[in-house]
C-alpha cells in the first residue's frame, strides 16, 4: 500500500529492491492497511547519512529510517515498529491503547504487553540477524585463512569460538609463531 500521495504520511527510507530489514516495516504497514511511501534512491539515502542536519539528532547508522509525519526521523528497526505498532493497533489490545489508561495499574499491564510485543519483535530480528551472519562476514578480508573449519567461519567469528574453546580447555590460544616462542607457558591447542 506504498502510495505516493500529497498528504503527509510515514515515509520508509530503505535501499531499494532489497527486502532486509525494511521489509519488517513494510509488512507492518501492510498489514494494518496503513498507508506510507518510500524513499529508496541510493543517492538521497547516502546524502541524508552523511549529514546529520538532514535528518535530525542522533545521528542514524544505516536504513531503515522512518520520517515521521512531523519531518522528524526514527531509524533501527526494533524501533521503529516499537514506535508504530500503538499507532497501527498493532502492540496488543492494553498496548495500543496505553494512553487511555486511568489507573496505574492499567498502564503498567499495558507496558508489559507493549514490551512482550517487543520482545517477540527482537526475537524475530535476533533469528534474522544470526542466520544472515552465518553467510555474510562482515567483510571479505575476514574470512578465516587456509584451515578446512577457517574457510568455513569468518575469521573474527572463528577467533572467539577459538578463544572459547581454550578457555573451556584452560589452554592459551597463540596468536602466531613469533609470540608463541616469546612465551614458555603457552600450551598449544589441542586440535
Amino acid at each position: 500500500m506504498s502510495t505516493n500521495s500529497s498528504k503527509k504520511s510515514f515515509r520508509l527510507i530503505y535501499w531499494g529492491g532489497i527486502p532486509g530489514r525494511g521489509e519488517f516495516i513494510r509488512l507492518t504497514f501492510e498489514y494494518a492497511g496503513y498507508p506510507y511511501t518510500e524513499l529508496n534512491s541510493p543517492k538521497s539515502i547516502v546524502e541524508l547519512l552523511s549529514n546529520p542536519q538532514n535528518s535530525g539528532h542522533p545521528t542514524h547508522f544505516a536504513p531503515p529510517i522512518l520520517e515521521l509525519p512531523d519531518g522528524d526521523y526514527i531509524s533501527q528497526t526494533a524501533n521503529i515498529l516499537n514506535y508504530v505498532a500503538p499507532k497501527l493497533g498493532l502492540a496488543g489490545v492494553k498496548g495500543s491503547s496505553m494512553m487511555m489508561a486511568r489507573t496505574e495499574a492499567e498502564h503498567e499491564e499495558a507496558e508489559v504487553e507493549r514490551a512482550k510485543i517487543n520482545q517477540i519483535v527482537s526475537t524475530a530480528l535476533d533469528f534474522t540477524n544470526e542466520s544472515h551472519d552465518v553467510h555474510h562476514p562482515i567483510a571479505v578480508s575476514l574470512v578465516g585463512s587456509g584451515t578446512e573449519i577457517g574457510d568455513a567461519y569468518p575469521s573474527h567469528r572463528w577467533g572467539y569460538i577459538t578463544k572459547i574453546k581454550c578457555q573451556n580447555l584452560n589452554v592459551e590460544q597463540r596468536t602466531s609463531s613469533k609470540s608463541a616462542s616469546q612465551n614458555s607457558s603457552t600450551t598449544s591447542i589441542p586440535w
